[in-house]
């Protein structure tokens, strides 16, 4: 009896110790940087616009918010950018990054030509291995602060879904850069810390 239990007591050791290898926790944080060409504008002629980043950690991003697991908005005027996270593609889960995580962190540069996102990797829950995400400009249907829903999209970048591998997190390492998107991003750069 004491050999089965000390044999299943090892088992049980070896098991956990293969299901952390596995598993990837997330740590660190993920950081998007997007510049540019001019500066970025979220109201224009009484128009608002919300630049988003969805993410997905099962598959690709497509216009059906459905597929949004996680996303960032962007909303504000002439003056402001208001930095919001939402799940699940419904906009009624937005709430400003303090209110989510301390260490979701969002800047834009003074000249309103650069934005810095800080994600920390934990507010994606569970284990994680790879993110799929792209960024959009999407018209605002009523007002930021009383949002109704989305209009049509202004652009997208890229084409395709950017794919980040997280299997082998490394602090620094570039995930992604890619120059001259579109009109109007003229790079974005994707980096673990």
């Amino acid at each position: 009896m004491k050999r089965i239990f000390i044999f299943l007591l090892i088992l049980l050791f070896f098991l956990s110790g293969c299901a952390r290898t596995v598993t990837i926790r997330p740590k660190g944080f993920l950081n998007i940087e997007i510049e540019f060409y001019n500066p970025i504008s979220l109201y224009d002629n009484s128009n608002y616009y919300a630049l988003i980043i969805p993410f997905n950690k099962d598959g690709y991003i497509t216009e059906d918010r459905g597929t949004w697991q996680n996303f960032v908005w962007c909303d504000g005027d002439g003056n402001t950018v208001n930095f919001k996270w939402g799940k699940n593609g419904d906009l009624s889960t937005l709430q400003l990054f303090s209110l989510v995580h301390t260490q979701l962190k969002g800047v834009i540069s003074e000249d309103k030509t650069t934005l810095t996102i800080q994600i920390p990797l934990v507010v994606f829950g569970g284990s994680i291995s790879r993110l799929y995400m792209n960024v959009s400009l999407y018209k605002i249907l009523g007002n930021p602060s009383y949002i109704q829903d989305l209009g049509d999209f202004q652009w997208v970048i890229p084409r395709e879904n950017i794919y980040i591998d997280l299997t082998n997190p490394v602090s620094g390492k570039i995930l992604y850069e890619e120059y001259s998107l579109n009109q109007a991003v003229s790079h974005i750069k994707i980096w673990l810390e």
